[in-house]
Parts: C-alpha cells; sequence; structure tokens
C-alpha cells in the first residue's frame, strides 16, 4: 500500500511558532514519524508523497491532486 499525505496550511510551522503552545516537533518530525509507522505497517510511504497544501477546504486539495496527477504522468 502507497501512503500520500496533505497536510493544511502551516504545518511546515510546527515547532517554529509558538512551541509553548503547539510543542517543539517540527514538520520534519512529524513527517519522520508518519514514514516511520508505514514502514511499520509495511505501507510506503517516501519524501515525495507529502505535500503541503497553502489552500485551506477541498477547493485546494482538489488542485493539488490534479497537478500531482499530471506530474505524476509526465514521470511515467
Amino acid at each position: 500500500m502507497k501512503i500520500l499525505v496533505i497536510n493544511g496550511p502551516n504545518m511546515n510551522m510546527l515547532g517554529i511558532r509558538q512551541p509553548e503552545i503547539y510543542g517543539h516537533a517540527t514538520y520534519e518530525d512529524l513527517k519522520s514519524m508518519i514514514a516511520g509507522e508505514a514502514e511499520r505497517l509495511g505501507a510506503e510511504v517516501s519524501a515525495r508523497d507529502f505535500a503541503l497544501s497553502r489552500c485551506s477546504g477541498s477547493a485546494g486539495l482538489l488542485v493539488w491532486m490534479a497537478a500531482n496527477a499530471i506530474w505524476t504522468r509526465r514521470r511515467a
């Protein structure tokens, strides 16, 4: 199983902005944790499989998915 992780806006600010509220773990820490858990479960998630959406809501997600589909086809 391959997993695509799409994070919402400002996840890249984890551990940077207001760590007293949101904690000290960074976005890179989160990605490492997800990749480790995926490996433990026998799933596949690579650095390429993480996306950071700057848009909130479904419109941003759809735009990102369409762009990713086009990019994936070009690589094939």
